[in-house]
């Protein structure tokens, strides 16, 4: 079955680049508030202001349209200035969630050949300082070739590789403003190899889809939207800093994630959106029905980045006492269906809702772009405005990931008699950890740098709080490797959420007749030594 979305007639004509999203934000409501962080609220006038002024200080610092910077930072006005300020130069904005660590950012640096790198000194613990120390040694030894511009934003001075985001040169004039189809972002994804995929989205596609899904959520002026989602990750870039910019509402940080001090930005603020993965969610909910607030502005609650099962959306419905969006998307392209207020009851407990607008959905019969009945168990796949350029110097996964002019998500799933998507699961070996995706080859591959580690694999394993987390299974030519020691290991150099919770060693790795992993058999495995975990049916 094919399904198409229906165009919403009061949906405003988008911006056809980021920059030109923040000019016209500023023209039409130049006092509102758009950013909340703490007790300091920024106007669309003020962003504006520093975004020029920031602009003007990278141009004067050397980077021209094109080049690629890396943002690894956690939010705050620092990330939205840069982020919108590269965009009006024409550069490139390289997500790098501020949790990645030295066995994400060589890689990624290298692989963007990124010529500007922007970090904070200390954020959760993090010591930045001590990795960007690392990084410049490695640009010390003829890696990292593209780097020049290394920049610690916040407190500090400048010391020798690093300049200080106070100290860089300021006021030089800008090059003409972006075209539409300019590169605007990469985002980097895992693959089936496990090497990261850098996804490129040019201005127009972005642009667009936040016009139409901040419609769809009713990110209007008046509007407040508190957020907990990092703006490295999509769910928090695009569809909170560029969707309410697009929109006209304002949106209140609430990152880190703690679900008090969230209930209490949105009892404070009269927040009438929130946004969250379903680990955040829960809770939530759990918070709301220890500690009451008052969320009687509350509006809806959108949840996304990983399965929404219909108990936690009756209970998000009852707990939060607002209404229920779920959105469904990719970080290849983003927002393909979205399930807002008014749709169905059926509906609104199982599926992901129907296509957006300029979009539409196909059910594959596997291999082919052949459309399944309704009802029928098949690939999911989607065409229209919205998919990337393509991955980043990669042209053989970026044909894999296409079909024509259809992507192939790498979800199954089923399409009803009116249009509503129901996923029925992955069909990669990736899983989820509270909302973020994680890749087992890539795990693998660092946990077989340890030194031991003589081969390893990473299965997935229900968990209450997170959804799920990895399991390593090890190979080691060590008979003292313990999995204490293992797991000590990952926890200083993965991040969160892509560390390993269990691991065994092992005689050997289980084959098939083809000589690949037998992945089914650890996973079983995993099943037999951890009985007491939430496993369900199966």
């Amino acid at each position: 079955m094919t399904a198409a979305g229906t165009e919403v007639t009061n949906t405003p004509r988008a911006a056809e680049t980021i920059d030109g999203v923040l000019e016209a934000a500023a023209s039409a409501r130049p006092r509102s508030a758009y950013f909340v962080a703490g007790d300091k609220a920024v106007t669309v006038a003020e962003t504006a202001a520093e975004v020029d002024r920031v602009a003007r200080m990278l141009v004067a610092s050397g980077l021209r349209p094109g080049d690629r910077a890396v943002v690894w930072l956690p939010n705050g006005l620092p990330w939205i200035a840069l982020f919108f300020a590269l965009a009006r130069l024409g550069a490139v904005t390289v997500t790098a969630g501020p949790r990645l660590r030295m066995a994400d950012m060589p890689y990624l640096l290298q692989h963007s050949r990124a010529r500007a790198l922007f970090y904070t000194r200390e954020f959760l613990g993090i010591d930045y300082e001590a990795m960007v120390g690392e990084l410049l040694a490695l640009r010390g030894q003829g890696g990292l070739e593209a780097l020049e511009l290394v920049v610690r934003v916040g407190a500090g001075v400048s010391r020798e590789g690093v300049r200080a985001w106070h100290e860089l040169p300021q006021g030089a004039s800008l090059p003409p403003p972006a075209v539409p189809d300019a590169a605007a972002v990469v985002c980097y994804t895992g693959g089936t190899t496990g090497r990261p995929k850098g996804c490129v989205h040019d201005h127009r596609t972005l642009a667009r889809n936040a016009a139409v899904a901040a419609s769809l959520t009713g990110l209007e002026p008046g509007e407040r939207l508190v957020s907990p989602m990092p703006f490295a990750h999509v769910f928090g870039f695009h569809m909170g800093v560029l969707q309410c910019m697009v929109g006209g509402a304002t949106l209140v940080d609430a990152e880190p994630f703690a679900a008090d001090a969230m209930l209490d930005l949105v009892e404070r603020h009269r927040g009438t959106v929130v946004y969250g993965v379903p680990t955040m969610a829960r809770e939530l909910i759990e918070e709301q029905r220890a500690h009451p607030r008052e969320l009687g502005s509350l509006r809806v609650a959108l949840v996304a980045g990983a399965p929404v099962s219909p108990s936690l959306r009756q209970a998000v419905l009852e707990g939060l006492g607002c209404e229920l969006s779920v959105v469904y998307g990719a970080t290849e392209s983003p927002t393909l269906t979205q399930l807002v207020p008014g749709d169905p009851e059926p509906q609104k407990l199982d599926s992901v809702g129907r296509a957006t607008p300029g979009i539409e959905l196909r059910i594959f019969e596997e291999g082919t772009t052949d459309a399944l009945p309704a009802g029928e168990v098949g690939e999911i796949g989607a065409r229209g405005y919205n998919q990337m350029v393509g991955y980043l110097d990669d042209s053989e996964a970026t044909e894999d990931k296409r079909r024509g002019e259809w992507i192939v998500t790498g979800d199954l799933g089923w399409l009803d008699a009116e249009g509503y998507l129901y996923v029925a699961g992955r069909s990669t070996d990736m899983f989820l950890c509270g909302g973020f995706n994680v890749y087992p080859r890539e795990v693998e591959n660092q946990l077989e740098q340890m030194p031991g580690v003589t081969e390893a694999v990473v299965v997935a394993v229900p968990d209450e709080r997170l959804g799920e987390v990895g399991f390593a299974f090890l190979t080691s030519a060590l008979p003292e490797l313990t999995e204490q020691a293992v797991l000590d290991w990952a926890r200083e150099r993965l991040a969160s959420y892509k560390r390993p919770r269990y691991a065994r060693v092992v005689d050997g790795i289980p084959r098939t007749h083809a000589g690949k992993t037998a992945r089914g058999d650890l996973a079983a495995e995993a099943r037999r030594l951890l009985p007491e975990l939430p496993w369900g049916e199966g």
